[in-house]
C-alpha cells in the first residue's frame, strides 16, 4: 500500500509584486516585494507556521524575517536584483522553521518596464521532494471538460421565460410551444442524451415561478390520454416521466430524508448479511439460514412502510397536488382500469422515488460514500420489495425471481396500506399555495450546537452557549430550545455578506463558522470537521451562492490585544480595515438534485439548447402546412426572442 507523503503535500499562496526598470548603465533592475502569504499550514490544517519567505534569482537568494505562529503572515519586504539580462523565472519559497514547505515559480519573460506586476501565486511542492518520492505513487486517469459561458443577468432572459410560461398552461401550448420544440430536438442524434438536462432546466425555471404543478398536469395528462395499458404508463423515459422525476427529487428530497433516512442509516450501520437467493449464499451459509435472513429483511421493510404510511402530512403540498392531478387523469381514462388511479401514483412514488433512494442512498444525499457489497445487496432486496408494492403486488405470481418468495408475506401485508396512503396524499384541496413558499420552509439541517455573536438579547450571547439551530431553504433560525413558539432569531441567508470558516482555535475552538450581515455577526462552533463542512455546504446551498457577494476578503482569526490573530495586523491600520488577509469563497459541492444554482444559469442553459437547435427547426418548418400553422407561429416568436438574446451576448462580448 502506498502511504501519503508529507513532503509532497503543499498548501497556501504568496503575493508578490515585481517592477522592472533599467539602470543608467543599461542593466535590468528588478524590484521584488514579497507582500504576504495566506492559508499556510504546519503539520496539519489546525497548526500554524513559523514562516519566512526566500526569493531566489540565479544564485542570489534573499530571506525575509521569520513571523511566528501565523497562517496569514505579512512580510512586506523588498529586494533588489541587477542583471545584464534577467533569467526566465524567479523562485519564491516559503519556509516553516528550518525547512521549505513550498515554492512558486514566477515567469519574468512578459514583464514590461516601469509597470508594476502584482499577483497571487500558488505554492507547489519542492521539485526535489516530488522527484525523490514519486516512485511507487501510482497513477490516476482523469477525464475532465472545461466550459466557458457568458451568462447574462436574469432580466436578459425575461422574454424567453415569459414565452415558456405562456405555453405551459394547456396541452395545446405544451405541444406547440417550447416544451414541444425541445421534444422534437430530442429526436436528433446531437440532442438524444440531453433529456435529463432538459427536464431539469424546465422544472427549475417553472418551480421558481409557481408553474411546475400546472405544467406537469398538462404534460402528464397528454401521456395518460394516449395510453391504453396501465402497466406501460410512465414506464419509459418520456419528457413527462423525466420532468416528474426531477420535480420529486427537488421538491421532495427533504421529505424523503425525513421518511426513510433513519432506517437506511440503521441498515448501513448494522451491515447484516441478508442474502435469500440460494445461488448467491456464501459458502458457510445454508438454505436453512434463508429464513433468518428473510426475517431481518422483513423487519427493515416493515419499518420503512410504517414511516411511509405515516408521512402523509409531511409530504410537500406541491407534490401532493401533482399526485392528485395524476390520479384524476387516470380516472378520466377508463381503458386503463380501476387500479390505474393508484399505480400511476405508486409507479412514481415507490418505484422511481423511494425504491430508487433505497437502492442508491448516496445519489439522494443520504450517505457520503457508497455502501459495501453486503449492505448494497441488502438495499437491493429491500428496493425490490418496494417495487413490488409499487406494482400493487401484480408481479408476485409471475414466477420471476422465485428467491423473493420468503418476502411475499411481508409485501402482501403492506399492500392494503398503499391505497389508503395514496388516497391520503391526493386528498388535498389547497391548490393555490405557492410552490416556492412550500419548499422554502423545508428543514435542511437541525442540531444543538455552540453559538455566540453580536446580537441584542440573550438568544445569541457574547460567549458560546448551547442553542438549537435550524436551517431551511431560505433562512437560519437560532433559539434556546427549539420548541414551538419559543423566541428565536432568524437570519435570512440571502442577506449574508460573509459565510466562512475561521481558523482553528479561534475562541479556543477548532471548528467555527462565521455568519455576518451588514449589522450583525454570529459564530457557530462544531465538534468535528465533518459537521463543520456539512453545515457549510448546506448553508452555501441555501444562500444560493450569495455568501461573500459583498466581501472579497475577510479575517479568519479574532481580534485581541490590538491586532488580528490570523495575520498580526493592527486593528487600526488602514490595510486591516479595508482588506482581510484571507479570500472569501462561495463554492459548494453540488449534488444532482439539491443544488441551488442561480436562476439565470438555468435560463441560459435553455437559451443555449434552443439556439443550438434553431437551424434544424428552421430547415424542418421552412414550408409549414396548415396543420402546422400554430407550431410555425410559435417558432417565429421563439426565433425572435433567441435572436435578441444572442445579440445581447454579442454586445457583451464586444464590450469585454
Amino acid at each position: 500500500m502506498v502511504k501519503p507523503c508529507p513532503q509532497t503535500e503543499c498548501f497556501g499562496e504568496v503575493e508578490v509584486e515585481l517592477l522592472l526598470s533599467e539602470t543608467e548603465t543599461g542593466l535590468d533592475h528588478l524590484t521584488v516585494t514579497v507582500l504576504q502569504a495566506r492559508d499556510l499550514h504546519g503539520k496539519d490544517t489546525t497548526t500554524k507556521c513559523d514562516s519566512f519567505a526566500r526569493v531566489i534569482l540565479d544564485a542570489q537568494q534573499e530571506n525575509t524575517d521569520k513571523i511566528k505562529s501565523c497562517r496569514f503572515p505579512q512580510y512586506e519586504k523588498t529586494f533588489q536584483f541587477e542583471r545584464a539580462k534577467l533569467g526566465p523565472d524567479l523562485v519564491v519559497q516559503i519556509g516553516d522553521g528550518g525547512s521549505i514547505v513550498g515554492e512558486a515559480f514566477i515567469s519574468l519573460k512578459s514583464l514590461e518596464e516601469d509597470i508594476p506586476n502584482r499577483g497571487w501565486y500558488r505554492l507547489m511542492p519542492m521539485k526535489s521532494a516530488v522527484e525523490k518520492f514519486q516512485e511507487g505513487f501510482g497513477s490516476i486517469r482523469i477525464s475532465w471538460q472545461y466550459t466557458h459561458e457568458l451568462i447574462l443577468p436574469l432580466a436578459s432572459y425575461k422574454s424567453l421565460i415569459g414565452l415558456l410560461e405562456s405555453t405551459v398552461r394547456s396541452e395545446a401550448g405544451i405541444r406547440n410551444g417550447i416544451v414541444g420544440t425541445l421534444e422534437e430536438l430530442l429526436g436528433d442524434a446531437s440532442f438524444s442524451n440531453k433529456r435529463e438536462q432538459m427536464a431539469m432546466m424546465l422544472i427549475r425555471i417553472l418551480l421558481e415561478r409557481n408553474h411546475s404543478t400546472i405544467f406537469l398536469k398538462g404534460l402528464n395528462d397528454m401521456e395518460i390520454s394516449k395510453s391504453r395499458e396501465s402497466y406501460t404508463l410512465f414506464r419509459g423515459n418520456s419528457m413527462a416521466t423525466k420532468c416528474t422525476d426531477q420535480f420529486m427529487k427537488i421538491a421532495g428530497l427533504q421529505y424523503l430524508h425525513q421518511t426513510i433516512k433513519s432506517t437506511i442509516d440503521e441498515i448501513l450501520r448494522d451491515r447484516k448479511y441478508c442474502e435469500i437467493d440460494p445461488t448467491r449464499l456464501k459458502p458457510k451459509y445454508t438454505e436453512k439460514d434463508i429464513k433468518v435472513h428473510a426475517q431481518i429483511l422483513a423487519s427493515y421493510i416493515d419499518k420503512i412502510f410504517t414511516h411511509i404510511f405515516n408521512s402523509v402530512n409531511n409530504c410537500p403540498p406541491a407534490m401532493r397536488m401533482m399526485f392528485k392531478h395524476l390520479q384524476q387523469g387516470a380516472r378520466q381514462n377508463p381503458s386503463l382500469g380501476a387500479d390505474a388511479a393508484y399505480t400511476v401514483v405508486s409507479g412514481f412514488l415507490f418505484l422511481r422515488f423511494f425504491a430508487a433512494a433505497v437502492l442508491s442512498p448516496k445519489l439522494f444525499g443520504m450517505r457520503d460514500a457508497l455502501a459495501d457489497d453486503t449492505t448494497t445487496r441488502t438495499l437491493t432486496l429491500i428496493a425490490k420489495s418496494l417495487q413490488s408494492v409499487g406494482n400493487l403486488g401484480s408481479s408476485l405470481n409471475s414466477g420471476k425471481e422465485a428467491y423473493m418468495t420468503p418476502l411475499h408475506p411481508t409485501i402482501k401485508k403492506n399492500l392494503p396500506g398503499v391505497k389508503r396512503f395514496i388516497d391520503g396524499l391526493c386528498s388535498i384541496d389547497n391548490a393555490g399555495q405557492e410552490e416556492v413558499k412550500q419548499l422554502s420552509s423545508a428543514i435542511v439541517a437541525k442540531a444543538e450546537v455552540q453559538v455566540r455573536g453580536e446580537w441584542d438579547g440573550d438568544i445569541i450571547a457574547k460567549s458560546f452557549k448551547k442553542r438549537m439551530v435550524k436551517l431551511t431553504n431560505d433562512s437560519l433560525s437560532i433559539s434556546k430550545d427549539g420548541t414551538v413558539g419559543s423566541p428565536e432569531i432568524k437570519i435570512h441567508m440571502s442577506k449574508l455578506t460573509l459565510l466562512e470558516v475561521l481558523e482553528a482555535n479561534v475562541f479556543d475552538k477548532k471548528y467555527v463558522i462565521i455568519l455576518q450581515t451588514q449589522r450583525h455577526s454570529a459564530y457557530i462552533g462544531f465538534n468535528t470537521k465533518t459537521e463543520q463542512v456539512a453545515w457549510l455546504q448546506d448553508m452555501r446551498k441555501t444562500s444560493r451562492s450569495s455568501a461573500a457577494k459583498n466581501m472579497s476578503s475577510h479575517h479568519p482569526g479574532n481580534a485581541g490585544k490590538g491586532k488580528w490573530s490570523c495575520c498580526k495586523r493592527k486593528l487600526d491600520s488602514p490595510a486591516s480595515r479595508l482588506n482581510g488577509c484571507a479570500k472569501c469563497h462561495s463554492t459548494i459541492v453540488n449534488d444532482q438534485f439539491s443544488d441551488h444554482a442561480a436562476s439565470e444559469m438555468w435560463a441560459h442553459k435553455l437559451f443555449a439548447m434552443l439556439l443550438a437547435g434553431k437551424p434544424k427547426l428552421e430547415a424542418k418548418y421552412t414550408n409549414a402546412t396548415s396543420t402546422e400553422g400554430d407550431k410555425a407561429a410559435n417558432l417565429q416568436k421563439l426565433y425572435t426572442v433567441l435572436d435578441d438574446i444572442h445579440l445581447a451576448h454579442l454586445l457583451h462580448q464586444d464590450a469585454d
